[in-house]
């Protein structure tokens, strides 16, 4: 979501980008342009706007967020009922049928072997729509091809040749937050297909979503309105869930990028409103780009749709002509739902094409799937919707002395003697820039990394883990044992020593470890187990209760899946570490 960039623009936008300078370093407010509008927003427009600058980006609460996102959304609803942009094409029978005449006919698509829409058998609608194979496909053959004439973006295909594209290719801001421009040009075509239709603008509350049955130019309607026909009406990702349900990710990661994702989402907002009302009309020579992306019926609800439809679909290409990538959306390709494997696709720089192989084979009547990358939980649930069950390539960031914080619950009077202890110990081993001692990155397969860079290879993550929970084990003497211990490898170092430091020091500690008597041993298997029960109970905490009368939502279902593959990425991890502690060792 670019955060950091936006904070940073959005600040100078809104009107804070003097704060701290001295007065002759201070711009003067921004005086109306002859000619510009100067902004007026809507009451609830004003009062989000205010919130945002008022709050400290660091520790606005996520419940302090999801009310501000609410409040709009209700004003809005009080003006105009919402009914999702591609519901305004017709009934999705007839949408379906158009958007797969659309792929037959697109010069240079491939799509020979697939049927395309909502997936047969998901009575509960947790996939909605997919890839059918209609006949046998082979591992490695290229069942889909879709050429850049059939992207959308700001940067290639129809759409990018409209003034609004150019302008947006232009502005600083959006070229900082090109998910942003991305989901505007979306929006752009959507408006120029309903305009083409003569759907009326208020059709989402008026019920006349007559689309399907008008007949209109190409030209008119925009090359891709039947893409833009057949996307969700509606997204799982963690930015529409309501407060309780983004509580239940209390103790993940989710919740924390939740947050940030959240607030990230309304500064995008409201500058992006901000510049459509103040300085598009100046800078756009097509005045017709008001009636396809009018700044005053763009409301929070439709950009959160949009951002939504770019998120969890958006893909980089290689621009033509340059070194760079573009961001697009992908028709066909994006509707093949995520199964791991290999990633089996490329681009295609001669022909200006995408072109997918199956990763295995698939028989005549299965979805076909496609592996999204090596990507953990907490990245599928915030762009995709959703958590891969036995997930791989899952990764849950562990902070063994943070637990033992945690668990001790400030009762522990050696923990600064042990913090101390610990900190020696890192800078013994060599950890990189920022790196802390006890800290994994716990893997899905079972593997245990290290989340920051270190010096040697030769340095185990389960290593550095295991002497932390010993010295969290040890008594005062114990402590200073370590200490001793600690002092003594540093003084075999030599100029002249055969071994380099990191050598003498790695296994000067394993013999450490090994030396231990077999009480610590079980002291510090006992820290072990500790550690991680306070963290399953931190997930556990997140859960609440639900009435046994009350509907479960899908979100809360979503939730639920993303948590038990946290535990069990949680218990791997403990397992591996149990083995490396046994006594026996």
């Amino acid at each position: 979501l670019h955060f950091d960039v936006a904070v940073v623009a959005l600040r100078r936008r809104l009107g804070t980008a003097g704060m701290g300078k001295s007065k002759k370093g201070r711009k003067k407010a921004a005086q109306p342009t002859p000619g510009r509008r100067p902004w007026q927003p809507s009451p609830a427009l004003q009062q989000l706007r205010a919130f945002l600058l008022a709050c400290n980006p660091e520790d606005v609460s996520l419940d302090a967020l999801v009310g501000a996102r609410d409040e709009v959304l209700a004003a809005e609803e009080v003006e105009t009922a919402w009914r999702s942009p591609p519901s305004r094409f017709g009934p999705a029978a007839e949408r379906w049928e158009r958007f797969r005449r659309f792929v037959a006919d697109m010069p240079g698509c491939a799509a020979r072997k697939l049927l395309l829409g909502p997936l047969e058998g998901d009575a509960a609608g947790s996939k909605g729509a997919g890839v059918t194979a209609v006949e046998d496909i082979d591992e490695d053959e290229t069942f889909v091809v879709v050429p850049e004439e059939m992207m959308l973006s700001h940067r290639v295909g129809p759409a990018s040749r409209t003034p609004f594209a150019a302008f947006l290719r232009r502005h600083p801001f959006f070229r900082a937050f090109e998910s942003g421009a991305l989901a505007l040009i979306l929006l752009h075509e959507l408006g120029r297909a309903l305009a083409g239709l003569s759907v009326p603008e208020d059709a989402e509350h008026n019920g006349e979503a007559e689309g399907a049955s008008r007949v209109a130019s190409a030209e008119a309607l925009g090359a891709l309105y039947p893409y833009i026909a057949v996307l969700p009406e509606s997204y799982t990702i963690p930015l529409f869930w309501t407060a309780a349900e983004l509580h239940r990710l209390k103790g993940t990661a989710a919740f924390e990028k939740s947050r940030r994702g959240l607030l990230a989402a309304l500064r995008h907002y409201v500058e992006t409103v901000r510049i459509l009302s103040t300085e598009a009309d100046d800078n756009i020579p097509d005045a017709e780009w008001r009636r396809f992306a009018n700044p005053e019926r763009l409301s929070l609800r439709l950009f959160l749709w949009a951002f939504a439809a770019v998120l969890t679909r958006q893909n980089k290409i290689p621009a033509a002509g340059g070194d760079d990538l573009a961001l697009v959306l992908i028709p066909v390709w994006d509707l093949c739902n995520h199964a791991a494997g290999r990633m089996t696709t490329g681009f295609d720089p001669a022909s200006r094409s995408l072109q997918a192989a199956a990763m295995r084979r698939f028989s005549a009547g299965e979805e076909v799937e496609m592996c999204y990358g090596e990507r953990g939980n907490v990245d599928l649930l915030m762009y995709s919707g959703f958590a891969a069950a036995s997930n791989p390539y899952d990764q849950v960031e562990f902070d063994v002395l943070h637990h033992y914080a945690l668990m001790r619950n400030g009762e522990d009077p050696l923990l600064p003697m042990r913090q101390m202890v610990v900190e020696k110990l890192g800078q013994g081993l060599g950890l990189g820039p920022g790196g802390k001692l006890g800290t994994m990155l716990l893997r899905g397969s079972g593997e245990i990394g290290w989340p920051f860079p270190i010096r040697s290879e030769a340095v185990s993550p389960v290593l550095g883990a295991a002497v932390v929970l010993y010295v969290l084990s040890a008594n005062r003497e114990g402590l200073a044992q370590w200490l001793r211990a600690l002092q003594a490898l540093r003084s075999e170092v030599s100029d002249d020593s055969e071994k380099t430091r990191d050598v003498v020091m790695i296994e000067g500690i394993q013999q450490a470890l090994l030396n231990r008597e077999s009480q610590e041993a079980e002291a510090a298997l006992a820290t072990c187990l500790g550690v991680f029960a306070v963290a399953d109970g931190n997930l556990s905490a997140g859960i609440g209760g639900t009435d046994e009368q009350e509907e479960v939502s899908q979100h809360v279902r979503i939730a639920q899946s993303f948590v038990d593959e946290t535990r069990r990425v949680l218990r791997k991890g403990k397992e591996v570490l149990i083995e490396h502690l046994k006594p026996s060792a």
